[in-house]
């Protein structure tokens, strides 16, 4: 070593030139430290930039909605109180066993019809009710359909359906051809009342907010919902036939083409997951 070396004054600056030299690649690799950390601050912040930008208003979303959807539930909420007082005056004269046999059907129809949706997505069906943001105006459209299903099964009665009967091949058939209508809905004579009209917008209503949260919760990938959609489509058909819908002449058809051709263009927009591909 040179005695130059030994001086406690060169030791520190051959330390500190040694330190300086090891840091070296580090500076030339991060460049300036304050700009570094700037630019990380926006890589963070740019996924945040990009949904806003993607989604609109963040802050305003739920006001705008919430305006759309209070005059819709502010008539839906007259009507369905409407409906259900006259329909408790009608029904008090009524005992449990003289209840016309077509009011029980109608009320295990609409039992069957919930567990078809539960088994399709209980998820969809349970957030439209609880945790959607129009979940109001959700309740008090299936509070419509009830009340109106009700209310109609007691002003325009079946003509040829006495006592309840088990399902068999004659009742079926009756059922498809329109030989029986036990859809007070669709019922001839329920046209010109204003449940059947009300009545069948609150179900075309539902039926579409259903199937728009089915795609929603499998993120329109058409791999997730594909057999969600098929079990809607075949139970929406057969619910029909068995309806009298596709034998009636309703209001209940030109809804049924408007739901028919939303559902379409909505299924249209979905994605392959293997392909990133509109379907």
């Amino acid at each position: 070593f040179s005695p130059s070396l030994n001086h406690p004054h060169c030791s520190v600056t051959a330390i500190a030139s040694a330190a300086a030299i090891f840091e070296m690649p580090q500076k030339a690799f991060r460049g300036l430290d304050a700009f570094d950390d700037a630019q990380m601050a926006v890589s963070w912040t740019e996924p945040r930039r990009v949904r806003k930008a993607f989604r609109g208003f963040d802050g305003e979303e739920d006001v705008v909605l919430s305006v759309a959807a209070g005059l819709p539930l502010f008539v839906c909420t007259i009507a369905d109180v409407f409906i259900a007082l006259d329909l408790v005056v009608r029904l008090l004269p009524f005992r449990m066993g003289d209840l016309p046999a077509d009011f029980l059907a109608e009320g295990i129809y609409l039992i069957v019809t919930t567990a078809i949706a539960c088994a399709i997505d209980f998820k969809a069906l349970l957030g439209m009710f609880l945790h959607s943001r129009v979940h109001a105006l959700n309740c008090a459209a299936g509070t419509g359909v009830i009340c109106s299903v009700l209310k109609l099964s007691i002003l325009n009665k079946v003509q040829n359906y006495d006592s309840l009967r088990l399902p068999s091949m004659a009742l079926a058939f009756d059922l498809v051809s329109g030989e029986l209508q036990l859809n007070p809905l669709l019922r001839k004579g329920s046209e010109w009342h204003f449940e059947s009209v009300y009545g069948s917008a609150c179900c075309a209503y539902l039926a579409t907010y259903f199937a728009m949260s089915v795609l929603y919760n499998g993120e329109f990938c058409i791999d997730k919902v594909a057999k969600k959609m098929m079990l809607y489509v075949i139970s929406g058909i057969a619910l029909g036939m068995f309806s009298g819908l596709f034998a009636a002449q309703s209001s209940m058809g030109w809804l049924l083409v408007a739901h028919a051709l939303l559902l379409a263009w909505a299924v249209t927009q979905c994605r392959k997951q293997d392909k990133g591909k509109i379907f």
